[in-house]
């Protein structure tokens, strides 16, 4: 089930990618990650109820800022790949 998910998330920002500069794989398998985060903090916590909408609402606010990050920041990927080549 995993799988399939990972692949209709790709599939989607694909699709939508008319501005995203970074692989779409790569951007799936973060947002992904965050998801799972969340959803573990979540199953870990004595409360979820009392959790669940706050951190919900921070997961989307940080997958938009990631997803706007990641269609306009060619020249911050750029100057990244300068430092992990030296």
């Amino acid at each position: 089930m995993a799988a399939r998910i990972n692949k209709a998330v790709i599939k989607m920002l694909a699709r939508a990618s008319g501005s995203l500069t970074m692989d779409p794989e790569i951007v799936a398998s973060v947002l992904q990650g965050a998801m799972a985060g969340v959803s573990r903090r979540l199953l870990e916590s004595t409360d979820p109820g009392k959790q669940f909408e706050e951190l919900g609402r921070e997961l989307i606010s940080m997958a938009c800022a990631y997803l706007d990050g990641s269609s306009t920041r060619a020249s911050l990927r750029m100057a990244s790949a300068a430092v992990y080549a030296n």
